[in-house]
């Protein structure tokens, strides 16, 4: 224990020094998103089918792009932080992590404007049922 008042209580700890981060590498704490990317490039693929299904039908067309995108956006995210890992480049690690947030944020607006869909046809549905109600 540090004579120190100010002193952090990690320092004193020994289990949570340093070098076991330094011997994981400078983008060692990224290994949780490395063992993770087989899974990403097959939500990828699966995002890109819902895109191409959605686009197939004529309706579709109008939102069918946004799943694609972020389809593509979450597999080039899977290759570059595995790549970053591998390099240890911190550049490649900043355009994974932007490209994971822009991924996620398309497939945010994609989710909000099916969710509206499905209210307004749900909407349509009760107001029809509502209607033939008094004839």
């Amino acid at each position: 224990m540090s004579d120190n008042p100010f002193a952090s209580p990690a320092e004193a700890d020994s289990s949570l020094s340093t070098t076991g981060v330094e011997s994981l590498g400078s983008l060692g704490i990224l290994q949780p998103l490395v063992k993770i990317g087989v899974w990403s490039k097959i939500f990828a693929v699966a995002m890109i089918l819902v895109g191409i299904l959605l686009i197939i039908s004529i309706s579709g067309i109008i939102v069918g792009w946004l799943p694609i995108w972020a389809g593509v956006l979450l597999w080039q995210h899977a290759s570059l932080i595995s790549e970053a890992h591998r390099l240890q480049d911190s550049r490649l690690l900043q355009m994974s992590i932007q490209k994971l947030a822009t991924s996620i944020k398309v497939a945010a607006i994609f989710q909000a404007i099916i969710m509206a869909i499905f209210a307004f046809y749900v909407a349509l549905i009760v107001f029809a049922i509502g209607f033939n109600a008094f004839f």
